[in-house]
């Protein structure tokens, strides 16, 4: 199957309408419920979920070409975040990518995280988020 590149930071140096919009292909592993798959991911993304809703997910076609691992970033470690507006707004997260200086991190929203959810929750403890 192909998995949708929305939540994954990719290269920076190409406008987001000109990517890719879906990577892969991967192995289905397992399957947890209707509506959840696990994914035989390499190794290069050890700090990707490897749990995927349906929605993340496409039927992969051997004609089509799909974008290469090397050009996926890792992230290295969540080094701040902030709310957005509004009481209860949305959390996000300023992320450090393996690499690359402490000065360019991301921000992702918690509600869309597609990496490791221990380095998540490890944070929100340190942190006393909820």
């Amino acid at each position: 199957v192909l998995l949708s590149s929305e939540f994954m930071i990719t290269d920076h140096t190409v406008a987001k309408k000109f990517k890719q919009r879906w990577i892969g292909p991967y192995e289905i592993v397992d399957k947890r419920s209707k509506a959840t798959y696990k994914l035989e991911l390499p190794k290069a993304m050890k700090d990707v979920h490897p749990f995927f809703h349906v929605s993340q997910l496409r039927k992969w076609r051997e004609t089509e070409q799909v974008q290469p691992l090397s050009e996926l970033d890792v992230p290295e470690a969540i080094v701040g975040h902030r709310r957005g507006r509004g009481r209860g707004g949305p959390l996000f997260l300023s992320v450090k990518f393996a690499g690359r200086p402490v000065t360019q991190t991301e921000l992702i929203e918690e509600k869309g995280w597609p990496y490791d959810t221990d380095m998540l929750q490890d944070y929100k403890l340190r942190m006393n988020l909820k």
